[in-house]
């Protein structure tokens, strides 16, 4: 994978900020969008429209299905 896409990787994960994009192909999308802007030389490279889908589609870490193993005893 290009340079690029790892640069668009970092931008998106570091404002997820712990948080997770589901389902992955969203994810993907978004760091895709990410990556247009950034060769492109848009600024910012995260713009409001990229930052309202996080923003609505993000959940937290801890809210990501399990295994489906139960916890406890």
């Amino acid at each position: 994978m290009p340079l690029s896409f790892f640069a668009a990787e970092s931008l998106v994960h570091e404002y997820l900020n712990g948080r997770i994009l589901l389902p992955m192909e969203l994810h993907r999308t978004i760091v895709l969008a990410a990556q247009v802007r950034l060769l492109g030389g848009l600024q910012p490279v995260l713009d409001k429209a990229l930052l309202a889908q996080i923003d609505e589609n993000a959940i937290a870490s801890s809210d990501t299905p399990s295994s489906g193993f139960a916890k406890g005893g």
